[in-house]
């Protein structure tokens, strides 16, 4: 499949502390279905989808000493034409969504404290066409809040606390809302719920600020709670063949609640070493088929990254970075090890050049354990992600 598309941004200067800017936008999407199972690689003609979006967002802003306000509103509207195939039915499924969200900001400050409140309207809804089942239309109205108090603390610190809601859009699109089976390979398949509810995030951050002139310390608490976010059930479809159906639902719970530390110290000279480490508890809540799913998790990532300056013109780059085990309903996977090698040199004020190796420390494969009432699975699957990379770059 191939898509293609354009976009063009238009500023209005209206005085010297007032603007608004047009932005249009224009995307075209061709999808043909295939899949790589037991080494053949299956492509289904029967099985595409052709869809459009259009684009058009308008943001008002005005700025002085004490206080900045914005006020914008973003239309999109997707259209998708689609064959869906299961054995020898093939059916039609026309899909169009709009989306129309208006937000109003306005920042002020009283002494040390920055205070930034908004609001925002989200409007979207959905109208489906098809030969065989068919969900019914979609509409939804949804009142947005945020909040963000930044305070400072002497001269190089400052202490901010972050509250926002918004839809959760992510994974509220067809393939998940079309109600047929639809075969995706040799013995797997999927299936869209038209009753999906449309997720809803939201997120508190606590987070302080420090630095000198060794370095910066950033310090972040966090708790992120999504309601009816979308998942896949697995379960088996046909006995005979151990054919896998993944059903898409709604959880009732995913929150993680953790704190993430970033250290960046510039003590030596003509380097920038970077440590990060990001702990969460992880708590998901759901149910499928009557039977209820509860899991309550740790999970600990680790990044270290050197940025080396070798003269006026090379630099080096080095990273290494601990991903914890995943985990969802009904699956976990094994913690990852990745690593890079990048090395850049300006060729002139304008370009440069950079050779980067992927990933030649890390494991080349990763089992996925799937776990349900009626099936555990175990899958092991290479990871293709050895890689030199080079690239040449230049600046107009």
């Amino acid at each position: 499949g191939f898509n293609f598309g354009f976009n063009q941004i238009y500023t209005h200067k209206i005085s010297e502390n007032k603007i608004i800017k047009y932005t249009t936008a224009y995307r075209k999407y061709i999808f043909e279905s295939a899949s790589l199972e037991d080494g053949i690689l299956y492509f289904n003609k029967n099985d595409n989808t052709d869809g459009n979006t259009y684009i058009l967002s308008v943001v008002y802003e005005s700025k002085n000493k004490s206080n900045e306000t914005e006020i914008g509103s973003n239309l999109e509207i997707d259209q998708y034409n689609t064959k869906k195939q299961f054995n020898s039915n093939v059916n039609n499924f026309n899909y169009t969504s709009y989306n129309l969200y208006s937000y109003i900001t306005h920042q002020f400050a009283n002494n040390n404290i920055t205070f930034l409140p908004g609001i925002g309207l989200d409007l979207r809804g959905s109208t489906f066409k098809s030969n065989g089942p068919t969900p019914d239309d979609i509409h939804i109205t949804r009142l947005l809040p945020s909040l963000h108090v930044k305070r400072a603390l002497g001269k190089t610190g400052s202490l901010s606390l972050n509250i926002s809601m918004k839809n959760d859009i992510n994974d509220y699109r067809l393939e998940n809302l079309d109600p047929r089976i639809v075969q995706l390979g040799l013995r797997n398949f999927s299936q869209g719920n038209s009753e999906l509810k449309l997720p809803r995030r939201r997120t508190t951050e606590l987070l302080y600020e420090t630095s000198n002139k060794n370095g910066s310390l950033t310090i972040q608490a966090f708790n992120r709670r999504i309601r009816n976010r979308i998942f896949n059930n697995l379960d088996i479809l046909n006995d005979n063949n151990n054919s896998i159906l993944a059903q898409t639902l709604n959880m009732r719970l995913h929150e993680t609640t953790g704190t993430d530390i970033t250290y960046k110290y510039k003590g030596i000279k003509n380097a920038i070493i970077t440590l990060n480490i990001n702990h969460r508890f992880l708590n998901l809540d759901a149910s499928a088929k009557k039977e209820n799913y509860r899991v309550r998790k740790h999970i600990t990532d680790l990044k270290f990254n050197i940025d080396y300056n070798l003269s006026k013109n090379d630099s080096l780059f080095v990273m290494a970075q601990y991903s914890g085990r995943e985990y969802g309903i009904n699956f976990e996977s094994d913690p990852r090890f990745s690593t890079s090698v990048k090395f850049t040199r300006n060729l002139t004020d304008k370009s440069s050049f950079s050779i980067e190796a992927l990933d030649y420390l890390a494991k080349d494969s990763r089992r996925i354990e799937r776990d349900t009432d009626r099936f555990r699975s175990v899958t092991t699957t290479d990871r293709p992600l050895r890689s030199i990379r080079l690239s040449l770059s230049r600046r107009f």
